[in-house]
């Protein structure tokens, strides 16, 4: 190998070594600005339904699931808040009545009986989420109150 071939090598080892450097950078930013844009100034002060929450259902297939609570921002007004109650696979975000203007929600949605649900919440505002919050545990279901003797559960 003479020196010019030498030269060249070392000059594509070099150029593969930007191109692995400016893509790491390109892909660092990209995550640093979505994390910036989804770390907006949102407090979640949620009363309803809380971790491990169990509601009662109204027929045999379903109860409603009562959703309430506000936000604290002035980065959410003007914006729409959405929800969607996760089981087995990903369903689509909906859009929950609020008035994000004083940052207020309360509503019931209709839900299947039967098992764990994910809820997730989001604010969204010109298309894009500012804030998400999970509750990961809410059930619909039975439920039952036992009380008596240390036999009273069986």
């Amino acid at each position: 190998m003479d020196i010019e071939e030498g030269f060249l090598s070392t000059k594509l080892k070099l150029k593969h070594h930007y191109y692995r450097l400016f893509s790491f950078f390109i892909g660092f930013a990209f995550v640093f600005l979505g994390a910036v844009f989804l770390s907006a100034d949102v407090q979640w002060v949620l009363q309803s339904p809380l971790d491990y929450q169990v509601f009662q259902r109204q027929s045999r297939g379903a109860g409603d699931v009562l959703i309430k609570g506000h936000v604290k921002s002035e980065d959410a007004e003007g914006g729409v808040l959405q929800y969607r109650l996760v089981k087995d696979s990903m369903v689509d975000w909906q859009n929950f009545p609020a008035d994000l203007e004083n940052g207020i929600f309360e509503n019931t949605v209709p839900v299947p009986s039967g098992g764990w649900y994910r809820l997730d919440l989001r604010v969204i505002k010109e298309d894009l989420p500012i804030s998400e919050h999970v509750i990961t545990h809410v059930g619909v279901g039975e439920l039952f109150v036992v009380a008596g003797q240390s036999n009273a559960a069986n």
